[in-house]
């Protein structure tokens, strides 16, 4: 008989963290790419230190759920989806005060 059990899922308080991290982590990365215009390397190591959060957040995120086997393309495509992220909602946050009509 199939187990009724949910999935193995974390505390709040690591869900919590997963997710403020993952936030945290899209956040740099868009001011990065919001500000990069005007602070060159500055900008990087904030992207960096974003892409670094997100990834932090993705890894809770993934021991949470207990299946570790796809970590590694869990990792790549998060890093990849953050600075995605990062760069559409900065381009927004930023650019249209920059254009004319």
């Amino acid at each position: 008989m199939a187990s009724t059990e949910p999935a193995h899922q974390g505390s709040f308080a690591s869900q919590h963290l997963s997710m403020i991290c993952k936030y945290i982590g899209i956040s740099f990365v868009a001011g990065a790419v919001s500000h990069g215009v005007f602070s060159g390397l500055r900008s990087l190591m904030t992207a960096g230190i974003g892409v670094v959060m997100f990834l932090i957040g993705q890894f809770i995120e993934t021991r949470q759920k207990g299946d570790t086997r796809g970590l590694g393309l869990s990792l790549l495509l998060g890093a990849l989806l953050a600075i995605g992220m990062g760069f559409f909602y900065g381009k927004f946050a930023a650019f249209p005060r920059f254009t004319r009509a």
